[in-house]
């Protein structure tokens, strides 16, 4: 401590004295400066110790705090994740729900399907014993509910067949299916499948065993064999009998046609001959025979086609339909050069089938239009085409004299003739040709006209 004394006058000695104290004093002072300063700086030391300590933990603290902010962003992204992972588990969760439900209902489907089904089936397990079977098993075998466990070879069989231990033996060590026909005892039929019984890993697990009721296919294939047998049988007649009647297609032709030449020649003659010895009405004798004559000739000569549309085999190749009408225009205008009838023809129409048949076809429907148009003031014959069910419908169309719709189904009759027989020749046979001749071909024939407006005649090919 430094001590401050008032100054005044002193004595030598007191100066003295002062001197030797002052000395000491500042000595004391001094020593208690120096401890004072090592004090200090010890102090100072160990505040800068403990500023460092104070950083270092400070630093440390930082970090700490770092990693303390590190660890909350992992754990935010971990939240996410698990709240991310249980919405998937949610979903799973459902999805299994939905299919645990489904498989529900696809088994109790199963199930219903197995009770309320006419076939017999039978699972056995892999010592061939029964685990399951269908309510119609029962009418293959004696089997009840209590047989569930026994072994398939104990149940009393209602079949004749007594291979079935050994084909199941066989297929549960193959593990080939087996399928055959088999018949109960009281000649039912069935068919017997044997296949392998597989888990969903692919494991062998027993056997299926299914009984078909096939009585009635067995039933009806025995009656489809005599039918065909009878069909065979039909076909050898009818052929016999297209050979008897192409024999009196032969005859017809052979005999009477020479004799009715002759009618016509030799009434020919005598009209020319010996006109001058004739009166009127033996002229109009004469010339009713020659007219009968010509007609009879031309009916036998339709009939003759008639017969032969059914007696020969179809030989398909691609007709120029539009060729062959216009040849038979050709020949008829040179025939006729004088006629007025116009006549339009589509070119190139190209149908398959028979040439010589789809001719008679043609020739027949062509002239029935110049038959009864040829009295009409402006004679038109058109020969086309339409689409008539998606298919390409040919047709032969004229404004003549027309026909009345209510008798339509009676035109393709044999021998049937909607006009009076003096009003247009013919022998009522040409459209019953037409008719057979497109059956045959697998087409459709059909007429549309109105009285004084025409009529068009439509037909079809396969």
């Amino acid at each position: 401590m430094i001590v401050f004394q008032e100054a005044g006058e002193n004595t030598a000695e007191d100066k003295k004295k002062a001197g030797t104290s002052g000395a000491k004093h500042t000595a004391k002072v001094e020593e208690e400066l120096r401890l004072t300063k090592e004090a200090l700086q010890l102090t100072i030391e160990e505040l800068e110790a403990t500023n460092e300590e104070v950083k270092s933990a400070n630093e440390e603290l930082l970090s700490n705090n770092e990693e303390l902010q590190s660890t909350n962003e992992e754990l935010d992204t971990s939240r996410e994740e698990l709240q991310s992972l249980n919405e998937e588990l949610l979903t799973v969760n459902s999805e299994l729900t939905s299919k645990t439900e489904m498989l529900t209902k696809a088994n109790d489907d199963l199930k219903n399907y197995l009770n309320r089904t006419d076939i017999a089936i039978i699972f056995l397990d892999d010592d061939l014993k029964i685990r399951s079977f269908t309510p119609a098993s029962t009418e293959v075998f004696n089997i009840r509910d209590i047989d569930v466990g026994r072994p398939l070879d104990e149940i009393t069989s209602r079949l004749s067949y007594g291979g079935l231990a050994d084909d199941t033996r066989d297929v549960l060590r193959t593990l080939a299916p087996k399928e055959i026909e088999v018949q109960r005892k009281d000649s039912h039929w069935y068919n017997m499948r044997i296949l392998p019984y597989l888990t969903v890993q692919n494991v062998l697990a027993g056997l299926v065993v299914s009984f078909l009721d096939i009585d009635k296919q067995k039933q009806s294939a025995a009656d489809v064999i005599k039918i065909n047998q009878s069909l065979v049988r039909q076909a050898q007649e009818l052929k016999a009998a297209n050979k008897e009647l192409e024999g009196y297609s032969l005859t017809i032709s052979n005999n009477l046609q020479p004799p009715l030449r002759h009618m016509e020649g030799f009434s020919k003659v005598l009209l020319e001959d010996y006109s001058d010895k004739l009166d009127a009405t033996g002229k109009s004798y004469f010339q009713r025979i020659t007219e009968a004559s010509k007609l009879m000739s031309e009916f036998l000569n339709k009939l003759l086609e008639l017969a032969s549309v059914a007696m020969n085999d179809l030989t398909y190749e691609e007709v120029n339909l539009s060729e062959i009408v216009q040849n038979t225009v050709s020949k008829f205008q040179a025939n006729f050069p004088e006629s007025k009838i116009g006549f339009v023809i589509q070119p190139d129409l190209i149908a398959p089938g028979d040439l010589r048949l789809l001719g008679m076809v043609l020739d027949n429907l062509m002239d029935n239009a110049i038959k009864f148009s040829s009295n009409v003031p402006k004679p038109t014959i058109e020969f086309g085409f339409t689409m008539f069910d998606n298919k390409k419908a040919y047709f032969v169309k004229d404004n003549g004299v027309g026909f009345d719709m209510d008798y339509a189904n009676k035109l393709f009759s044999p021998f049937v003739k909607l006009h009076m027989d003096g009003e247009f020749h013919g022998t009522g046979i040409g459209l019953a040709i037409v008719q057979r001749i497109i059956r045959r071909h697998g087409g459709q024939v059909w007429a549309e006209g109105k009285v004084g407006k025409g009529a068009t005649f439509y037909f079809t090919l396969s």
